[in-house]
């Protein structure tokens, strides 16, 4: 369901003087009707985007609920709607609001899905799609889109190497056919070197392995998600130690994301250093502490104190969970 958030009368007034005033324009320059229509609503969408542009969400929130009263099938209006839900989504993941970002995000889906419906020819927008999905963890939802992505635009794009990393658990083959596609294509991604990478070694060719991640690394030596495969790979190869100095040489803010400390801990239990695995999550923990999601964190400290043997500290940060869960008691599984 389309809806306006609140606005200030003032913001309304403005909104329907510039939706206004746009198809007078239109309507003076061209005497055919349909045409005038048509670059009205060109106009009105190129006035949304520049708001949404300049980070003004609810302006551009008010016009595209406009159009999309006067145009409620026009795909570049529902794709403009989502484009707004999931900048707002991605702001409110940013204020530690995951919660309410994951809603902004799921109506964001809801509008990339019904524009595809009504463009099915428009890879990009199934690609967009399946960038959504994906974030809200609807592994199967975001591989439909990625694979009409790949059906309409070819698979040596984004949507061949999106589709190659989640495919990759369940079905190996057709994530490397995938990502040699992306890596051919005209457009290289590191990322797909990277995830390659780990697909050679798991297939047991480790010299392929590193050949792939070296060159991962030299396109791109400032990726964090790179960075993250290549201590992967590195614990894989039994050398989590390595692991540990490529995410040490990491910036601060990148080191203490959940992502990267998954890899730093899980290189620390390798090495059977529970305590340097804690004290990573606790850091994790203290950095996103005003995230909502900030509990499940705690609990990972928790597990880890208690594989190092510490109870009083594993005590403490379980406690940390719970409250912070709501009085639920937390799993590490999660």
């Amino acid at each position: 369901m389309i809806r306006l958030r609140t606005t200030s009368a003032a913001l309304r007034i403005h909104v329907i003087c510039v939706i206004a005033m746009s198809m007078v324009v239109a309507a003076c320059s061209d005497p055919e009707p349909e045409l005038s229509t048509a670059r009205a609503q060109d106009a009105t969408l190129l006035t949304a985007q520049r708001y949404l542009d300049a980070g003004q969400l609810e302006e551009a929130e008010a016009v595209a609920v406009a159009a999309h009263r006067d145009a409620p099938r026009d795909p570049r209006v529902l794709e403009l709607l989502a484009r707004v839900d999931f900048a707002r989504g991605l702001n409110l993941r940013e204020e530690g609001l995951i919660e309410d970002g994951d809603t902004a995000l799921a109506e964001a889906l809801e509008h990339w899905w019904d524009a595809c419906v009504l463009a099915p020819q428009e890879g990009p927008m199934h690609v967009s799609a399946g960038d959504v999905a994906a974030m809200l963890g609807r592994q199967q939802t975001a591989i439909h889109f990625y694979e009409r992505g790949v059906e309409l635009d070819g698979p040596d794009g984004r949507a061949g190497l999106c589709l190659a990393q989640l495919v990759t658990a369940d079905d190996p083959e057709r994530a490397q056919a995938l990502l040699e596609a992306v890596i051919d294509g005209p457009a290289a991604a590191p990322e797909a070197h990277a995830s390659l990478a780990v697909l050679c070694w798991n297939a047991g060719d480790a010299d392929l392995a590193r050949t792939h991640m070296d060159t991962a690394v030299q396109q791109a030596p400032q990726a964090i998600q790179i960075r993250v495969l290549q201590a992967r790979l590195a614990r894989l190869q039994d050398d989590p130690t390595s692991g540990i100095e490529v995410i040490a040489a990491l910036p601060e803010d990148a080191r203490t994301s959940a992502s990267v400390t998954w890899e730093l801990a899980r290189c620390w239990t390798a090495l059977e250093r529970h305590d340097k695995a804690a004290e990573a999550w606790v850091a994790c923990f203290h950095a996103n502490a005003f995230r909502t999601d900030a509990h499940a964190h705690a609990a990972h400290a928790a597990e880890a104190f208690t594989l190092a043997g510490d109870a009083d500290a594993a005590a403490i940060w379980r406690r940390h969970a719970t409250l912070l869960s709501g009085g639920q008691s937390e799993s590490s599984s999660k």
